[in-house]
């Protein structure tokens, strides 16, 4: 018998300032490496003052997260959300994040789930994720200036390849602005997170917002 949660669409406390009070979300950390390197990014490290998304004791395989959410829920019956923040991209290799959305929603098919990602290689698994009904997505988006890029981001990792400088910045951000159109046209509810990297982008984010 699957365990249902009485969640609504407008119950994402990262999404609803209304709902941040009421529920709660539980990350799963399943994606355990990352398929571009920003330069202010660190995830080689925890401790009590670090509670955002992506970072992790430990990674935890699909079926160790099914444990912990079945765990966390049944502790706190509050959580409305589940949530593949990290600690890498979700979508690095993609597989363990669509096995633990998939072990998820077999046990149970009320419950919101999310997932956050760099936007890089999410495009070929949209239509997979509106298979699986996860319906919030974070896609994190610096700059859309290339030439800002460089700055910003040192490599990524596409087709096999490994992009560096304007090359790299210009495709991610390519990918990043088709992958948001691709999941509004599709009715998935699109979050864009930025990093006030001081010196480098803190005066182009408002033009990345009216862009996007």
């Amino acid at each position: 018998m699957l365990n249902k949660t009485r969640t609504k669409p407008n119950h994402h406390p990262c999404f609803y300032s209304k709902a941040k009070n009421k529920y709660g979300r539980v990350h799963l950390p399943v994606a355990p490496s990352c398929n571009i390197q920003c330069v202010y990014c660190r995830r080689d490290y925890d401790c009590v003052h670090e509670n955002r998304p992506g970072v992790t004791k430990e990674v935890i395989s699909p079926e160790q997260a099914l444990i912990s959410f079945e765990k966390t829920l049944k502790e706190m019956p509050f959580i409305s959300v589940a949530g593949i923040a990290g600690p890498g991209d979700a979508f690095s290799i993609p597989e363990l994040t669509l096995k633990t959305f998939e072990l998820i929603r077999n046990k149970n098919t009320e419950i919101s789930l999310c997932v956050s990602t760099n936007g890089l290689n999410i495009k070929e698994y949209i239509p997979l994720l509106s298979d699986l009904n996860v319906r919030y997505v974070t896609i994190t988006v610096n700059c859309i200036d290339p030439v800002m890029g460089t700055n910003i981001y040192k490599w990524i990792n596409v087709d096999g390849s490994r992009l560096t400088g304007i090359d790299a910045a210009g495709t991610l951000i390519e990918k990043q602005l088709e992958a948001i159109s691709i999941l509004k046209n599709n009715n998935f509810t699109v979050k864009v997170n930025s990093v006030v990297i001081p010196g480098i982008n803190e005066a182009h984010l408002l033009d990345t917002i009216i862009v996007i």
